[in-house]
């Protein structure tokens, strides 16, 4: 690719660093994902039927450059439908109980970011996700 001027170089910069964010984005959603699913595997419920919407609730925008930012977000959507208000549910499971809080298991949210920041996953995933696209990273 011939570059020939500043505004091409910063286009080809953004454009690798989005798709860079985006692959980590979702290496990070799919680590929150597998401790969300391992909290659901660790209590079968006997008096309601699970809908697994806080499975569902994992959410995450598409990358977005303003200006010389590139944002993006993992968050959990809290338009959940509970009998409970959504931020109660979300606490509850945050801190790993389930239905009751007689049941604890995995504080999900608290324990997927000890793994993201334990990995250093963003920084390495951002790495990697350029060395594919062609980039030396030091």
């Amino acid at each position: 690719m011939l570059i020939k001027n500043d505004t091409q170089l910063k286009r080809v910069m953004q454009q690798a660093a989005k798709q860079a964010l985006s692959e980590v984005e979702e290496q990070i959603k799919v680590c929150i994902d597998n401790y969300v699913r391992q909290y659901y595997t660790e209590y079968t419920p006997h008096q309601y039927k699970r809908t697994y919407q806080f499975l569902r609730s994992i959410t995450k925008t598409e990358v977005i450059i303003r200006g010389n930012t590139i944002s993006c977000d993992i968050h959990i959507d809290m338009n959940l439908n509970y009998s409970e208000p959504a931020s109660e549910v979300i606490d509850i499971i945050n801190q790993g109980y389930h239905g009751n809080k007689s049941i604890k298991g995995t504080p999900v949210w608290s324990v997927a970011m000890d793994k993201i920041n334990s990995t250093n996953m963003f920084i390495n995933g951002f790495k990697e996700a350029l060395i594919k696209q062609g980039f030396t990273v030091v």
